[in-house]
């Protein structure tokens, strides 16, 4: 370690001359085996380099030569990509310029219209000669530069003094580096963790390059340098489960020559240093190439392909085609737009996939559009609401879109619109959010428009605004806006005491998202508001929650243990405490030390707060984390109740996920409901003395008179915060409530509007509709040492519909004094066929993904649900009886499927149409999946019970284990069941099929179970019934009849006319055959009988006659089950059988069902006792033994 080099320097290039080198790289992506699918490319050139000044080289790459790779190793060879070649050769043979001195590489030109992807591969060449050489030292570590970034790197130094050669070797850890060259993009409302481990990481990589030098008198000489590099990523953070990217390069100097590099005739523009430079590749999403020529001529041919794709039902290429507009609206220019939308304006089908797919492409362009098109008035109010949150979602946040952003918030066409109004405000919060995610500082003029409108509120005592622009601010978590937080805080300011409490909690809650930024400030504000004691109950619970989120240290829980000890308010002690207990409960590694504070802290409080029960506040939490994958989530639920109430006023409830060292909210949802406790308590209604119209008057009456509420304080208020920004909120006053109820006691202002509801209603309702969302798109993209990005990408859309026809008739017809109560004395004939559909699309993508070509892997996940309903019901609202009616399945119908498939894909810019995709495995080894699972026959079947099919042409269970052997050493771990039930009173059987090829034979891990094909999926299809059913009916019955429809459905006679009992022809048919006449005297205490005999001989009773569905068919059930248990010989059953199969074919040909009757058994079974042979309980089921098959 002591040695010394003291002859040792940076490698040089004399001035004069050419070095010549050979370069290759290659970059593969496969799993840890190789015999499976991989995809990959390599790039051949030569180098020249020559040197000009003392600083400035000149470099060109000459006979640049793409190839790709897709299959199997080493079976399949690299193919070469002659167009795409010539499409990078035409850049990559420009003369570029870069400063190199003592072995690092400065500043880099290229030709002014050079793409960034030919620089970015002349970074990577250049990347290979950054060497830092400490000349008193072999072994050392420092903190050096390159395409990745500045990251940790180790030198080792080795001498071959007598050779007059040195290797040099370094690594880079990839993990820790500063100033890494990184993008994330859909990821800012995931929270990294810096005090966790870096083993949670799911993405690791390193890099090691070892340099042979040669020197002699003239200097140091770099003879060849390789270096090669190592991308893991484990999805599911498993130690063996993990995929793989590698790169490697290699330098060879091949020799010099004396003319140097031509001077470049261009002038060239300074490009940047070593560092990745990201540009095209972020507008390519991961999504198979688009060759962009006509933006505005394919989006048009695009729009129509997806209509009618969706229009024939094949939903899956139509949401292709819907993230394919993604991608082409997102370099369409504002013209281009315009010109589209007036083609297709008035066409009712477009609009929806049209704007769904302006709000997903995110762009300057297609925001502003979305405000114009709002300013004209050119969408209605419901394409808007939905269009709005959508838009301020997906958006890029930049200076840009946040200006035009800032014209929404004072749009006259959003103003008049209240529900307009919240969207854009909390969109506009959300914008600011996500753009100063990274900064320390947030732009004042970001903020102003939010703290304008807190001013302007408070100045007018508008309590409605004050709660907007706090929730506003919140969303935007700036701790720039905390001094206006505080000033509706009365613990900060006297003049906020007068504000309604509700205004207080949410600007306690405002703090929530600025505590990521600021948690020691925030911290000792909210503890400042709970220990104000004048403060309501619900305030100081709300300032506990934000407390415990900025999580605290030990002396802070501490300190707010022991003030519970004299707390005044039971509830706030109580919800203290209860939240430090779930805490201490909790098992996520991001809350440890949190958790270990609290579980020291409640040791200091007494079991009194234990014991208190839910009339208090209570903090409920299910959480369960995986420490093997890293990966957990917490179900929190704060129940806020106030001394005078009996429920929870203020209910929260949230969803945290937790994955490696990130953390994110999924969804929250709070409720609040203290004024509408308060005003139902005072009214003291006699509830259970009156009907439902006479509650609802009631009710109705007693709102109608409140005049001592305060005006600004509402009934009900919720909210609703998606990946922890609130989109939505809804505040239910006097006014809503007023509205609400006079249309329910017949106002005449309600009169028209009810009557031309009603009209509408009776002329049917017919229609289509389609809502395609763009569910997320997040992408983590990283350079490789070849210079091309390695990108890990994920986006989903998801398609609603919904086509439904409805006929409504009314009896009697509406009058022309229609009062809305007269709905009560009404009947109604519904016709109804409704078709709902949705169906989800996500793509994965781990590779190379640029615009110019793809290679790595690609993964499609397919969920489809499809349902139809149609059905005939009428209703009697003065009866209280409703009957529906529909038709049993007459067809095989998939109701829900899940599929998946793994590809290893190569695609290039120049042959679009010509793409190269593999199978995860090889071919010829096993049959497709889909044909491997045959239909197994109804008749073996098993009614009422599970049935399991395995692999058709396995005969024997050791064959079947040999065949998977063979299978696992070859071709993966293949499996394909099935499972049915079939329901016969219904007349249709449920399935669900299994089919899986995967890699799993490998290593056990849930990587290699996804590397392959899946599909599940949920059928229903008819089946063959003893009895035809034509139709299935369902009648409910409340009120006063409702005891007596029961009575009539249970009585013996209730049979319509026609129609024999069973029992009867049962019993005709005995006494014809065995000559007597009382056959069956049995009364109603025959089963009691029974029972004692099975106790007697030690025989269950088993009921073979379950299949009855009415009272009338009991006592034959009680006879038959004591027949069979006196422990006769199997060959009774015989006579049974023909006795219940004789009784089938005079059942009722519909089946009909009643909400106050009893459903029947499709199961029949019975029991048989054999003590000679040593058998009991032998289960022979009528629609599995073979008893029933030879009947």
């Amino acid at each position: 370690v002591s040695v010394i080099f003291f002859f040792l320097t940076e490698p040089v290039f004399h001035m004069g001359k050419t070095y010549l080198y050979s370069y290759e790289t290659i970059i593969l992506h496969e799993l840890t085996d190789r015999s499976l699918a991989m995809a990959g490319v390599r790039l051949t050139s030569k180098v020249e380099i020559s040197r000009v000044s003392h600083s400035d080289h000149l470099l060109q790459i000459r006979s640049p030569k793409l190839e790709e790779h897709n299959g199997f190793w080493p079976t399949d060879a690299f193919i070469p990509s002659s167009k795409l070649s010539e499409t990078i050769a035409a850049c990559l043979s420009q003369t570029f310029k870069f400063e190199y001195t003592e072995g690092r590489v400065g500043s880099i030109f290229a030709p002014e219209d050079c793409p960034i992807l030919c620089t970015n591969l002349v970074r990577g060449v250049l990347n290979m000669l950054q060497i830092t050489i400490k000349k008193s030292q072999n072994v050392y570590e420092l903190q050096e530069a390159g395409i990745e970034g500045i990251c940790h790197t180790r030198y080792v130094i080795q001498d071959d003094s007598k050779n007059n050669r040195a290797t040099i070797s370094k690594s880079k850890d990839l993990t820790d580096c500063q100033d890494k060259a990184v993008k994330n993009l859909g990821m800012a409302y995931i929270r990294p963790c810096p005090t966790c481990p870096l083993k949670a990481r799911n993405v690791k990589g390193t890099v090691t390059f070892t340099y042979k030098m040669k020197y002699d008198d003239s200097g140091v000489s770099l003879t060849s340098a390789m270096s090669d590099q190592v991308y893991q990523i484990s999805p599911f953070n498993e130690p063996n489960g993990v995929a793989v990217m590698e790169a490697r390069q290699e330098l060879s100097l091949v020799g010099t020559k004396r003319p140097p590099i031509s001077a470049p005739t261009s002038q060239l523009q300074k490009q940047g240093s070593l560092r990745y430079h990201f540009s095209g590749e972020l507008l390519q999403m991961p999504i198979p190439l688009i060759r962009i020529k006509n933006p505005d001529l394919q989006l048009t041919e695009t729009l129509r392909q997806l209509v009618q794709n969706n229009e024939k039902g094949d939903t899956k290429e139509a949401s292709a085609k819907f993230l394919q507009m993604v991608q082409l609206f997102r370099v369409a220019t504002l013209d281009q737009i315009e010109s589209l939308w007036l083609q297709f304006v008035n066409e009712l089908p477009y609009r929806p996939w049209f704007l769904s797919t302006i709000c997903a492409a995110g762009a300057t362009d297609t925001f502003r559009f979305l405000k114009q098109k709002i300013h004209d008035e050119k969408l209605n109010i419901w394409e808007a609401a939905v269009t709005l949150p959508l838009a301020f979602h997906f958006v890029t946040p930049n200076k840009q879109t946040l200006e035009i952003a800032s014209t929404f918030l004072t749009c006259p066409q959003i103003q008049k619109v209240l529900m307009h109004r919240i969207i854009v405000y909390l969109g506009y919060g959300s914008m600011v959010n996500k753009h100063c995610a990274q900064a320390l500082l947030c732009p004042n003029e970001l903020l102003q428009p939010l703290h304008d409108l807190a001013t302007e509120a408070t100045s007018k005592g508008d309590a409605k605004d004050m709660s907007l622009a706090l929730k506003a601010i919140g969303n935007a978590g700036e701790p720039a806006s905390m001094k206006r937080i505080l000033k509706f805080l009365p613990t900060f300011s006297s003049a906020a005491a007068s504000l309604p409490n509700r205004i207080h909690a949410d600007a306690v809650l405002a703090l929530r998202k600025i505590a990521r930024k600021d948690p020691a400030k925030v911290r000792e504000i909210t503890l400042q508001v709970f220990m104000d004691s004048t403060l309501a109950p619900t305030v100081r619970m709300a300032a506990c929650v934000v407390l415990f989120e900025t999580k605290p240290t030990l002396p802070t829980v501490s300190a707010l243990a022991s003030s519970l000890l004299t707390e005044p308010s039971l509830q706030v002690a109580s919800f203290a405490y209860s939240h430090m207990k779930t805490l201490a409960a909790a098992r996520i590694p991001q809350l440890y030390k949190l958790s270990a504070a609290c579980n020291i802290a409640i040791k200091l409080l007494g079991p009194r707060l234990d014991r208190l029960s839910y009339r208090y506040s209570k903090v409920i939490q299910i959480s369960d984390y995986s420490s093997q994958y890293q990966a957990g989530a917490i179900w929190r639920a704060y129940l806020m109740n106030s001394p005078s109430t009996m429920f929870p006023s203020d209910i929260i409830t949230k969803v945290r996920g937790y994955y490696a060292d990130t953390a994110t909210d999924i969804i929250e949802v709070a409720f609040r409901s203290q004024s509408l406790t308060k005003l139902v308590r005072r009214q003291n209604i006699p509830f259970a003395e009156y009907d439902t119209y006479k509650t609802l008057k009631e009710l109705g009456e007693s709102l109608l008179g409140w005049k001592e509420l305060p005006p600004e304080d509402p009934l009900v208020s919720a909210y609703i915060k998606v990946l922890g920004q609130e989109i939505a909120f809804v505040d239910i006053d006097k006014d809503a409530i007023h509205q609400m109820m006079t249309s329910l006691t017949g106002s005449s202002y309600w009169q028209p509007v009810a009557k031309k509801l009603l009209e509408e209603v009776q002329r049917g309702i017919s229609g289509r509709w389609t809502l395609p969302v763009l569910v997320g798109e997040m992408r983590h993209i990283v350079p490789t040492i070849a210079g091309l990005p390695l990108e890990l990408g994920l986006c989903g859309a998801t398609v609603a519909q919904a086509a439904a026809d409805v006929d409504v008739k009314v009896s009697p017809p509406v009058s022309d004094n229609f009062r809305p109560f007269q709905l009560w004395e009404t009947k109604m004939d519904i016709h109804a066929d409704i078709r709902p559909k949705a169906y989800f699309h996500m793509i994965a993508m781990m590779g190379i993904n640029t615009q110019y070509l793809q290679s790595g892997f690609e993964f499609h996940a397919e969920f489809s649900a499809n349902s139809t309903m149609k059905f005939d019901a009428r209703i009697n609202m003065k009866e209280k009886n409703l009957k529906i009616e529909t038709l049993p399945c007459h067809q095989e119908v998939e109701l829900a499927a899940v599929r998946s498939e793994v590809y290893a894909i190569s695609r290039n810019m120049e042959e679009v149409d010509s793409e190269k995709k593999s199978h995860i495995f090889p071919k010829g080894e096993i049959p497709n999946i889909s044909d491997q699972l045959q239909q197994p026959t109804e008749g073996s079947s098993k009614p009422g019970s599970w049935k399991q099919s395995s692999i058709p042409n396995v005969i024997s269970k050791g064959y079947q284990q040999h065949s998977e052997e063979a299978h696992h050493s070859s071709a993966g771990t293949f499996y394909a069941r099935r499972f049915c039930k079939k329901i016969e009173s219904l007349g249709c059987s449920t399935c669900l099929s299994l089919k899986s090829h995967n890699s799993a034979f490998l290593r056990n891990t849930y990587l290699h179970k996804l590397y392959g094909e899946f599909e599940a999926k949920i059928i229903l299809k008819p089946v063959h019934t003893d009895a035809d059913i034509d139709k299935i009916q369902l009648e409910v019955q409340a009120g006063s009849k409702a005891a007596s429809k029961i009575i009539e459905v249970s009585r013996p006679g209730s049979k319509e006319e026609g129609e024999t009992s069973p029992y009867e022809d049962i019993q005709a048919k005995l006494k014809e055959i065995l000559g007597i006449e009382n056959v069956f005297t049995a009364s109603n205490k025959t089963r009691r009988r029974t029972k004692r005999i099975n106790r007697e001989y030690g025989t269950a009773d088993t009921g073979l006659w379950a299949e009855a569905s009415t009272a009338h068919l009991s006592s034959s059930s009680s006879s038959s089950s004591a027949s069979s248990a006196d422990g006769r010989e199997p060959g009774s059953h015989h006579s049974k059988d023909e006795i219940r199969q004789s009784g089938k074919k005079h059942r009722r040909k519909s089946s009909s069902r009643s909400s106050s009757g009893s459903s029947a058994s499709s199961k029949a079974c019975s029991s048989s006792s054999s003590s000679s042979q040593g058998h009991s309980g032998d289960r022979h089921c009528s629609g599995d033994s073979e008893y029933s098959d030879q009947q």
